[in-house]
């Protein structure tokens, strides 16, 4: 997805758009996207990726509470230093950076999830 947004220039379009206030959010690889980094499946097993568009600092990793192997590989994956620190987003979370200050929801009527 991003080496075709770069192709067509799209990054810089949407980089413009950030810069000037307009909202950008996504689902998956397309909340992903903003971040510097991720933890993504996006060419198979979760794996890190660093070349987010940078719009928001660390990374993020989404699926973490659905996927059971993106819990621990997000965690080695900081911990080895392959992604910096970042946010880790369970299914039907949202977050909100107007100044790279998060705050989390949940959002549908699914509760939250287990502890096991």
């Amino acid at each position: 997805m991003l080496a075709v947004w770069r192709t067509h220039g799209l990054d810089a379009i949407l980089r413009e758009a950030y810069a000037s206030g307009v909202l950008l959010c996504g689902i998956s690889a397309g909340a992903c996207c903003w971040f510097e980094s991720a933890f993504s499946d996006s060419f198979g097993p979760p794996a890190p990726l660093a070349d987010g568009l940078g719009l928001l600092p660390g990374s993020l990793c989404p699926h973490y509470d659905s996927e059971p192997e993106r819990r621990p590989g997000y965690l080695a994956a900081v911990k080895n230093r392959a992604l910096p620190g970042g946010w880790a987003v369970d299914d039907g979370a949202a977050g909100c950076s107007p100044t790279a200050t998060w705050w989390r929801w949940s959002a549908g009527s699914r509760g939250p999830p287990s502890a096991g």
